[in-house]
């Protein structure tokens, strides 16, 4: 969590078991923020607003080195052909930075400003998917292949959980059906409520945990 003051404590209250947490307070300014909270992170992102402008219309790909099972490059060319816009992956560093698509170095903000302002996010970060659900961005996830799929597991809970798995892209997926995901729109408020569900059960949970081990 970072205030644009840069300096955090951590409170306590006692109305929840779960503030230290959850909470943080900003000793300079002495704003208190959910480290949860989707506002916390579009404030970041704001700080990061002219960096991500100045890197221009972009289709925003957060990617680990892995192989993935849908060929990545495949997958930026029908992105930047279906929006018409460059891509950028943030510190690419396996030497295939080539025309449509190349590098960029940004900071912390930045990348998260890049991320809310792309008209599309490809990725296997499972942050950036995160982020992705949380600033309402259309995106895509080619999964893992190899020795690697194991990184699956964690994308495909969420997404039944969620009810997103078309957004998930395998193997099987052929070009034809990856440029159709691309302009699937997304149903962002059964997403939104699925996911307010799904923080109430998780808050009870640790709550009712954290109160059996004081008992």
């Amino acid at each position: 969590s970072l205030c644009s003051c840069r300096s955090l404590e951590e409170v306590q209250s006692p109305s929840c078991s779960l503030a230290p947490f959850l909470c943080t307070l900003c000793a300079p300014c002495g704003r208190q923020y959910n480290r949860c909270a989707p506002t916390l992170w579009q404030q970041i992102a704001s700080e990061g607003a002219d960096e991500a402008r100045r890197l221009g219309a972009l289709a925003f790909c957060p990617f680990y080195k892995w192989p993935t099972a849908f060929p990545r490059e495949r997958a930026f060319q029908a992105v930047a052909e279906t929006f018409h816009c460059r891509v950028r992956i943030p510190f690419a560093v396996d030497g295939g930075l080539r025309g449509f698509w190349r590098s960029c170095a940004v900071s912390p903000a930045g990348w998260l400003a890049a991320l809310q302002q792309a008209p599309f996010v490809v990725t296997n970060s499972f942050h950036a998917t995160l982020f992705a659900l949380l600033f309402h961005r259309p995106f895509a996830v080619l999964e893992a292949s190899g020795t690697h799929q194991a990184m699956n597991a964690r994308f495909r809970t969420l997404a039944t959980r969620l009810g997103i798995e078309q957004r998930l892209v395998p193997a099987t997926m052929h070009e034809a059906a990856f440029r159709e995901l691309l302009q699937t729109p997304i149903d962002w408020a059964a997403i939104d409520a699925r996911i307010a569900a799904w923080r109430t059960d998780s808050r009870h949970f640790l709550c009712t945990a954290l109160a059996s081990n004081k008992a």
